[in-house]
């Protein structure tokens, strides 16, 4: 096998799936799902937690009225979490269906 066609292929790869390891609880950034098109909007989150390769996280919403307010931010928090996945504000994505993660 040629050394440099691997060292290229693992490079590409590198660099498909670098971003995953900035996903840590109480990180916030905006990541792109599979088969997004150019022109669709990254999506904000907030990590919660990742189990079983399934990214559970705050939505845009819910982290706008979080910074706005320590009051809600509490509200949240006391909220059983199937609640507020009803209400928009977390959501839950398979690690394997984000593109990229942009921060």
């Amino acid at each position: 096998m040629n050394n440099k066609i691997f060292d290229k292929e693992m490079e590409a790869f590198y660099d498909k799936y670098r971003h995953l390891e900035i996903l840590r609880p109480n990180h916030a950034g905006v990541f792109v799902r599979k088969g997004a098109k150019p022109t669709d909007v990254g999506i904000n989150y907030g990590v919660i937690r990742i189990d079983n390769g399934i990214l559970v996280y705050w939505t845009q919403e819910a982290l706008i009225a979080m910074f706005h307010s320590n009051e809600k931010r509490e509200e949240f928090m006391s909220i059983d979490e199937k609640k507020l996945m009803e209400n928009g504000y977390v959501e839950s994505i398979f690690i394997k269906d984000i593109n990229r993660v942009l921060f």
